[in-house]
């Protein structure tokens, strides 16, 4: 896959981070390499506008509290996001890619690009929701359709949402919680509406094969966070 067209590379950093490493690895003895992910399962103790899990997990929980334990939470996004396949990889599993591809300078040198997922077979949230909802006890399920328009209209984005009921979240003394704002989930569900899984046979040709299950990620990086006092469950 050739460089991103001109508009998107505006908009991220990563193609000029790639300059820089070109330039200053130009005639040297070391080398570097590329390792990409899509979506990222991962724990930051400290909170991050850009940690999805803990944004879905404040929004799921959150949700749990005021409709309670088995109450239906449609995923907040149009029905062809719900369904676009993609791949996720946990900060494990990006670690120990890393930590290989440092080990194997010989298979990865040269500013290769390669590939990460917890697994090849890209999956979508039609799959990944009601797993996501479970953990919180609640019954994850698609978007509601044009033909539910009246349910539709009832349903605050989760920024709203967020806003409305925070203040359930500091009763129950959940920590960091004003990071894990809504916005970014706001327009997660719409704007990814297209397929973007990666193949990783580059990386398996390489050598790296480890697989894990993301469901079994997702738990990890949710059981971490409630540990840390991040969300209530």
């Amino acid at each position: 896959m050739g460089p991103l067209p001109k508009q998107y590379q505006n908009s991220i950093n990563y193609p000029g981070m790639r300059a820089v490493l070109e330039s200053a690895s130009a005639g040297r003895q070391w080398s570097w390499c590329d390792i990409r992910p899509d979506a990222v399962i991962g724990f930051v103790p400290n909170g991050s506008a850009f940690n999805l899990a803990a944004h879905w997990a404040t929004y799921l929980s959150l949700y749990a509290l005021v409709h309670g334990k088995g109450a239906s939470v449609p995923f907040p996004g149009t029905r062809k996001a719900y369904t676009s396949s993609y791949n996720e990889a946990s900060a494990a599993t990006i670690a120990k890619c890393a930590i290989w591809a440092a080990l194997h300078p010989h298979r990865t040198r040269g500013g290769q690009i390669f590939n990460i997922a917890d697994q090849a077979k890209p999956e979508s949230m039609n799959e990944r929701w009601p797993v996501l909802a479970d953990y919180f006890g609640l019954r994850g399920i698609a978007p509601l359709s044009t033909a539910d328009n009246d349910e539709a209209s009832k349903v605050l984005k989760p920024s709203e949402f967020i806003k409305k009921h925070g203040h359930l979240l500091e009763a129950k003394g959940v920590r960091s919680s004003a990071v894990f704002k809504g916005d970014f989930l706001d327009s997660y569900g719409y704007y990814l509406d297209f397929d973007r899984h990666l193949s990783l046979d580059k990386v398996r040709r390489a050598g790296f094969g480890e697989e894990v299950d993301p469901n079994d990620s997702w738990v990890k990086v949710f059981e971490m966070l409630k540990t840390a006092g991040m969300i209530a469950v």
